[in-house]
């Protein structure tokens, strides 16, 4: 009997290539569904206050300025328990309302980036400020102000696939900055503090996976290895 135990392990791994072909091909016919999370902290750094906390204010401002006083924010979203291993992504959106305007340098390029590093809504600065990346960056062009109360979409899903695919530890959050090569523009978004109007709402398209590419745990059963769903 013990001569036949590599071949039965050979048998499920064999398996376990079937059922996570199947649960892609699944996955991918599968009907996308929508999920939105409010933001679980955001904030804004200043660069001329650069020791100056701001995550209890109301406006997040992204802001570019010939004197050299750049503002960036920081999102950040709580996505556990909302994907599965195996989901799909199809689409993912931060949904910003625009609270207020400023500069004169028009058009302006918003891009954003990702924070690899953790930082705390309540005492993250420009001093302090978490390290940052842009290698999933997304630019958002403003040919004109945009109108308080507008609704500015920042593509990120570059950026929930990267996460997704570590398993939820580099989700540290998103930066937003505006492009150095504007000397002066910026735009104020409402941040989760706000009483007048809504903040950082991230949107989430998915087609979901019924077992995903870890679905099945493989468990010893005496001479015989079982598939067991989880």
């Amino acid at each position: 009997m013990h001569h036949l135990k590599p071949i039965l392990w050979v048998l499920v791994s064999l398996a376990l290539v079937c059922v996570s072909a199947t649960a892609a091909v699944t996955a991918f016919n599968s009907t996308p569904v929508t999920f939105r999370v409010p933001a679980s902290a955001d904030t804004y750094l200043s660069a001329s206050a650069p020791s100056q906390s701001f995550g209890s204010a109301a406006t997040l401002w992204v802001s570019q300025s010939s004197s050299g006083g750049a503002k960036w924010s920081l999102l950040r979203f709580d996505l556990f328990g909302k994907l599965r291993p195996g989901d799909l992504v199809v689409n993912a959106k931060i949904l910003l309302t625009t609270a207020a305007v400023q500069g004169d340098s028009w058009p302006a390029a918003l891009r954003s980036g990702r924070a690899t590093t953790g930082w705390s809504e309540s005492n993250a600065t420009w001093a302090n400020a978490p390290m940052l990346v842009f290698d999933t960056s997304t630019t958002v062009v403003f040919s004109q102000p945009p109108g308080v109360g507008s609704q500015v979409s920042v593509d990120v899903t570059k950026q929930i696939h990267r996460w997704h695919s570590y398993g939820g530890p580099s989700n540290y959050g998103t930066v937003l900055v505006m492009d150095p090569a504007v000397s002066n523009a910026g735009v104020g978004f409402a941040s989760r503090e706000s009483t007048s109007a809504t903040g950082p709402i991230l949107e989430v398209s998915y087609k979901p996976n019924p077992h995903g590419i870890y679905g099945y745990a493989i468990e010893p059963m005496g001479a015989v290895p079982v598939l067991r769903p989880w």
